[in-house]
Parts: C-alpha cells; structure tokens; sequence
C-alpha cells in the first residue's frame, strides 16, 4: 500500500487476488480492499470517524467479519474504553449487520475469524471491572445466534483461529 495513513492488518481472500486491512486516514479507521497489485483499493466502512478494524474474509469469499464501534456515539470513543462488537459485510461494502451484542461499559468482542464451514466465527471477548481486563474465546453462529463462550480457557484467550477442514 502507498497511503497517507496507516494500513494494517492484511487478510488475504481466499483465491488470493484480493487483500482486505484496516487503514486510519483523519478520523477512526475503516475496511479496505483492493487487489494483491495494490491496485483497485476501495474503502468498505463509512469512514464516520468510528474505528473499524482486524478484517477476517470468510472462506467463501463473499463477507467480511471484523471489529467495530460503529454502534457506539462517537463522543463517547473519546471520553471511556472503546465498546468494540463485531460485523459482516459483504466484499463489496454492502448489507453491514452486526453480529455480537456484548458491549457493555469495559467489555467487548475483537479480532474475529470464520469457521472454515463459513457458519460461525469466533472472537476474543474482554471484558473487565476498572482494574483487570479478562479475555477469554466465544463463538457466534455467522447470523448472530447462539453465542457460547469456550471453556476452561486457563489464561487469557486471544487471537483465536480456526484449523482447516482435514
């Protein structure tokens, strides 16, 4: 990439001739995709100030998860601890949908990746009392049903990943 701001976070689509990354340009972050050539970029998001971020493609290539505070006032990013839930929305910036409810004051749902059937994803859910944060890893069934968090999860659960089908 060759922009102004700060691109980050590079998903590759699963034929492989597409990137998706999150990029910050003025105010917040929003989703971009373009070809592998670096050609074609076209921003996702809205690019209404909120942070968008960690695109995860789905294994058919037709949606994109990730990270967003879109549902949260903007004024209040600035003044507590960003409520981030997480998204789909389809390749071509249509159809958004929220799929996680979780926020509350200090909690949240960050860094999604599909399952490799294309029915859930899975995602690091915080969430603290003023003085420690806890993750652990959930997953949600891809139409925002049917959230279970994983147990037995020693310390912290981050970044989680699925493996392939055999």
């Amino acid at each position: 990439t060759r922009s102004e701001g700060e691109d980050q976070l590079p998903a590759w689509s699963p034929d492989g001739l597409k990137v998706a990354f999150h990029s910050g340009q003025g105010d917040g972050t929003d989703i971009f995709v373009m070809d592998a050539d670096g050609s074609n970029r076209v921003r996702l998001t809205d690019g209404n100030g909120s942070q968008h971020a960690a695109p995860s493609w789905s294994p058919d290539g037709q949606r994109i998860a990730f990270e967003s505070t879109r549902h949260q006032p903007l004024a209040s990013q600035v003044l507590t601890v960003a409520e981030y839930e997480i998204y789909t929305i389809n390749v071509d910036g249509t159809d958004i949908k929220r799929v996680t409810q979780v926020s509350s004051p200090l909690a949240g749902a960050r860094n999604p990746t599909w399952s490799p059937d294309n029915k859930q994803i899975a995602f690091e859910f915080q969430r603290g009392d003023r003085a420690i944060f806890r993750m652990s890893i959930a997953v949600i069934n891809a139409d925002g049903s049917g959230v279970y968090e994983v147990p037995n999860i020693e310390l912290s659960g981050r970044f989680p990943r699925w493996s392939p089908i055999p």
